[in-house]
């Protein structure tokens, strides 16, 4: 902090002698100041440590930790500047993939029927459906399906003990999300509670959720168009290997943007996910920026922040 403060104070100083200020001294001054040379350095050294808490206090707030400071006023972009490159987006809004040859919005949601519509007999719906089985009989295999193999059951559980028998199909999704659609400038990460009362190891109870009980799943969403890009089920604590995970929510963010590194984003969240570190680390290393809210307790807020 202090070395700031003296850059300024210097800055000054260079100012008032190209302003005409004569900073040399007569020879008696020169005599007189060589022998208190040293007493004249510690008080320098301490006015300029004064000068650059005085300016610090004018331009900034800061937290109770003493170390986090928040600017007093907006910084000064000046006109005709380019825009930084933490804030230029190198992958814009876009379709992708086989989806880029859908002309209509019927072709758009082609395969997004009710499930009665697949068996009609009225020559709307492919041949393919009533010929393979009866609806019955696909609503009861529905029913019945489970994604466990057995002969493998016990390998997987080894390093994927709690989502294994969901692993492969969930990845599928994800890997289809990122395939059709760019998400645009502005992102949203938030987690949702799926209801849920049956048997899991990872069940969690949220008092101040709808449902309250279920599977915890956070996402990462495109803020416009409210497409999702990643999901990330919160699976509990799992056995060593590749799915073992550090669930802080500052590392479930970081899981969530690999797709978005490096882009130029900007992210949403709240509370829960925001902090001052994860915000410079991002910025820092990754290109991206966010916008959040902060729990009050935070020791990096100043307490004049806190007076309402």
């Amino acid at each position: 902090m202090a070395s700031k403060g003296t850059e300024v104070w210097f800055s000054w100083l260079r100012e008032l002698e190209n302003e005409g200020y004569d900073s040399s001294l007569s020879d008696s001054e020169s005599e007189h100041s060589d022998h208190n040379t040293a007493s004249e350095q510690l008080d320098s050294e301490q006015s300029e440590a004064e000068i650059a808490e005085c300016l610090l206090a004018d331009n900034f707030y800061l937290g109770k930790d003493k170390q986090t400071r928040w600017g007093k006023h907006m910084p000064h972009r000046p006109r005709n500047v380019r825009t930084g490159a933490r804030n230029i987006v190198s992958h814009p809004p876009c379709v992708k993939g086989i989806a880029k040859n859908v002309d209509t919005i019927l072709e758009s949601w082609a395969q997004r029927l009710n499930l009665q519509e697949l068996w009609v007999d009225d020559g709307t719906a492919p041949n393919s459906f009533r010929a393979t089985m009866s609806i019955k009989r696909f609503a009861m295999l529905l029913r019945a399906l489970r994604f466990k193999d057995l002969d493998t059951r016990e390998a997987r559980k080894k390093v994927d003990n709690n989502l294994a028998p969901i692993r492969n199909i969930f990845e599928e999704f994800i890997t289809k999300y990122s395939s059709y659609y760019q998400v645009g400038e502005y992102v949203t990460i938030d987690e949702k509670l799926k209801a849920f009362r049956g048997c899991c190891k990872f069940h969690q109870y949220i008092a101040n959720k709808p449902g309250k009980n279920g599977i915890k799943i956070y996402a990462l969403v495109d803020a416009r168009m409210f497409y999702t890009r990643r999901l990330e089920i919160y699976g509990g604590k799992q056995p060593e290997g590749p799915y073992r995970t550090n669930n802080r929510a500052s590392s479930v963010v970081k899981h969530l943007i690999t797709s978005i590194s490096n882009t130029g984003h900007n992210i949403t969240m709240d509370n829960y996910f925001t902090s001052v570190e994860l915000a410079e680390e991002l910025l820092r290393d990754h290109k991206l920026t966010i916008v959040g809210t902060f729990h009050k307790n935070k020791s990096e807020i100043p307490p004049l922040f806190l007076d309402t």
